[in-house]
């Protein structure tokens, strides 16, 4: 199987982003504070809740792996939890805390998201020489934008096979299936069966007109997605450009996995990138690997989200 990227630059991709795209800090930037103080504070961050309203924004199962910590709007660092970070800080001080993703499913390349409200404690307490910690549970922005859901559990499906593709999705049977990805509002998954006489399987959105979605350049774009898949997947775009030709857009490949997954695929560069889009159609393609008489390609809670980068 062959996979030929479009990748974006990485200059272009950071300064789009506009959000600190950098590697965890192995200090806590302590410097950035003034004063006598030598003795810092501990500051113990577990974890960070989550919560949605699932009728609109989907499932509220997360894969927050980081934290960014900012003291008095100064930028500490990047951590990954569970993390204890030494601050050089005493007594009442704004805390920031943003949730963080490995962009793209890449260890090296983690961010805060920006679809996500970070958590802001206006007069938080440090200790001097103690360990304090921190909890607290957060939500998407109240400007994100769902532009395209597809969680499996209604029979009619957003999603569907092109003519190109050599087999289809469906739901997983029956409900609550050993094969599906399985919590209190998922009791189906979209499953796709390949063999050697279905080798290529190619599925594009559907946002119920035939149209594809429109953003607006300068607009965070993100796709959630859980995965579970036998094959290496191919995600991407199909864009409709302004002398009607359709571009496409190859942007990652997610490698095969026997778990269940989430991953976080970055589309603001391609969206800020093409100044010519009229619209765009979210792709995966999968092959059969050489040798193998058959796999399976699992997907579940896809999230289309925008933002406005203000």
């Amino acid at each position: 199987m062959h996979f030929t990227l479009k990748s974006p630059n990485p200059v272009s991709f950071i300064i789009q982003m506009l959000i600190p795209v950098i590697f965890l800090a192995t200090s806590s930037g302590c410097d950035k504070f003034e004063g006598t103080q030598t003795v810092p504070a501990y500051l113990q961050i577990d974890s960070v809740g989550f919560t949605t309203d699932y009728s609109t924004q989907g499932t509220g199962d997360q894969n927050f792996s980081d934290i960014w910590v900012f003291v008095d709007d100064d930028l500490i660092g990047g951590f990954e939890m569970p993390a204890t970070i030494p601050v050089l800080a005493e007594g009442p001080h704004k805390l920031e805390i943003r949730p963080g993703i490995k962009l793209n499913g890449i260890s090296e390349t983690r961010a805060p998201y920006p679809c996500i409200k970070p958590l802001i404690y206006d007069s938080f307490e440090f200790l001097a020489d103690s360990v304090v910690k921190a909890y607290g549970t957060t939500s998407y922005w109240e400007n994100a934008v769902f532009v395209w859901m597809e969680d499996f559990e209604d029979a009619s499906l957003a999603i569907h096979e092109t003519t190109a593709s050599d087999t289809n999705i469906s739901r997983t049977q029956p409900a609550g299936s050993s094969q599906a990805y399985i919590d209190e509002d998922s009791q189906y998954s979209g499953i796709s069966y390949l063999d050697t006489g279905r080798d290529f399987l190619e599925l594009v959105s559907d946002d119920g007109n035939g149209q594809g979605f429109v953003f607006d350049r300068g607009d965070y774009v993100f796709m959630e997605l859980h995965y579970k898949t036998d094959v290496k997947v191919l995600v991407g775009f199909y864009i409709l450009t302004m002398d009607n030709t359709v571009e496409d857009r190859a942007f990652l490949v997610i490698n095969n996995t026997d778990e269940w997954k989430k991953i976080y695929v970055n589309f603001t560069p391609i969206v800020n990138e093409t100044l010519d889009a009229v619209n765009f159609k979210v792709y995966f393609q999968a092959f059969l690997d050489p040798g193998d008489d058959s796999a399976m390609v699992l997907l579940d809670n896809i999230k289309l989200v925008t933002r406005p980068n203000l």
